[in-house]
């Protein structure tokens, strides 16, 4: 076998200055290794990004590393992302398409080295961030939110600090008018950054204010038209809106890029319920509950969906499913 880690190409041939996304610089890399002979290409990247150096994960994944990472492309197409620490690999999955993400340690392990790292009488602000990252990875909320606004006090240009910030106060705290300001200040820094014009138009939805949130999401999958998560996080919005039609088209959208998107999967079959197509819903919860067999509300969903379909002895075997799973489902009102 033969392999190497080299360069690889940013920007489309023939279209100078026109940036490619992460499927083609994929393809660039499997077709370059091809005409070379290679088999496997590496690439490595740590959580200290410089734009002087050429990121390899972030290339060939789309996906933005807080800590080591390595991207490994092989010539038969298959791409593998290995992600560090381990509590970042569900973002990984989310935001990395059709690739392969392997966590490489513990988060714990991971929050203790940041600990003895950080020089609390001189801070750095990239550690400050890294360990809110982990903070939150283990839920400590409070904490990692300190972490996010030291990291800000100290860099107050660097933007993935406020992203993150946001992103926890709109999850975690449910503070949607806090993180929309720190949306806005992302994207005052980085008008094209993707992933907060996500953010943003998702939490303007869920604030109801359907207009602004799908602006927002519109302008996301022009930036990045094959982001199945963008098309997603609109399809949720046009459902809050009552666009049901394109609601289905964007969640049947969002699965043509991505059939693992368990949010689409899930967040269509609830819309299909809603219209009373509990056949359509149940086949869309099958293919969330093949994906991941721990979501305990997509076996609830599905009990509900079987309930309404008269099949009484599935539901009841569905919900039991889903209470074993999480208790607290136990509490929900059932049809």
């Amino acid at each position: 076998m033969r392999g190497l880690l080299w360069h690889i190409p940013i920007q489309t041939p023939g279209n100078e200055g026109t940036p490619m996304s992460a499927a083609h610089r994929q393809a660039a890399c499997i077709e370059a290794m091809k005409a070379r002979s290679l088999d496997v290409v590496v690439g490595f990247t740590s959580g200290l990004h410089n734009f002087l150096i050429g990121e390899p994960v972030l290339s060939l994944t789309g996906f933005r590393t807080i800590g080591d990472c390595a991207v490994v492309a092989e010539s038969s197409g298959a791409v593998t992302l290995i992600v560090s620490p381990a509590w970042d690999a569900a973002r990984a999955r989310e935001l990395s398409l059709d690739i392969k993400v392997i966590a490489s340690d513990d988060y714990q392990e991971a929050l203790r080295r940041y600990d003895q790292a950080i020089d609390p009488g001189n801070p750095d602000a990239l550690m400050l961030y890294r360990r809110g990252m982990a903070r939150d990875g283990v839920g400590q909320t409070d904490k990692a939110l300190e972490d996010f606004s030291n990291a800000i006090k100290l860099a107050p240009q660097r933007a993935v600090a406020y992203l993150d910030r946001g992103v926890l106060l709109a999850t975690r705290m449910r503070a949607f008018e806090r993180a929309i300001a720190d949306f806005n200040r992302v994207i005052e820094l980085e008008p094209a950054n993707v992933e907060a014009l996500i953010a943003r138009g998702t939490t303007y939805s869920e604030l109801g204010q359907h207009g602004r949130g799908i602006a927002d999401l519109d302008r996301a999958i022009e930036l990045a038209p094959r982001s199945s998560e963008a098309l997603q996080k609109r399809a949720l919005a046009r459902s809050r809106a009552g666009q049901d039609k394109a609601a289905r088209d964007d969640y049947t959208a969002s699965l043509r890029l991505n059939p693992h998107n368990v949010l689409a999967l899930t967040g269509r079959a609830g819309l299909e319920a809603s219209l009373g197509h509990h056949d359509l819903a149940i086949a869309d919860l099958d293919a969330a509950i093949r994906l991941n067999p721990e979501d305990a509300t997509a076996f609830y969903n599905r009990g509900y969906a079987r309930f309404a379909l008269a099949d009484y002895d599935r539901a009841l075997a569905d919900y039991s499913i889903a209470i074993a799973l999480e208790p607290r489902m136990a509490r929900l009102q059932q049809p």
